[in-house]
């Protein structure tokens, strides 16, 4: 759609992922749904495409089960701000190492 910003993420992450060194058996990539959602399944690494607002405690159980893994989580603003908002604020409190990347299109 004009003005998606969905494939500047997927490929910042796939530039952040190379520029470290990471191998695709080292990343793992949750996503929520929507547009967004989709960007686990075109990234080369470990992926789940999960249900709306549960990308994070997804991430959270892969990170836990593979302390090992590089855990991004991403999704729309619906994901993490209102249906996922109360799975925000608790990853933030659980401070488990993953990253979150929310993309706001202020819909």
């Amino acid at each position: 759609c004009p003005g998606c910003g969905d494939f500047s993420v997927q490929a910042a992450i796939q530039r952040a992922a190379a520029n470290v060194g990471l191998n695709p058996d080292e990343l793992a990539v949750i996503s929520g749904i929507g547009c967004s959602g989709r960007i686990s399944g075109y990234i080369n690494s470990y992926g789940v495409h999960s249900i709306h607002g549960r990308a994070l405690p997804i991430a959270q159980g892969v990170k836990m089960a593979n302390r090992d893994l590089t855990v991004i989580a991403s999704g729309g603003d619906g994901d993490g701000f209102a249906i996922g908002m109360g799975h925000t604020i608790h990853s933030i409190r659980r401070n488990i190492d993953i990253t979150y990347i929310v993309m706001d299109n202020q819909i």
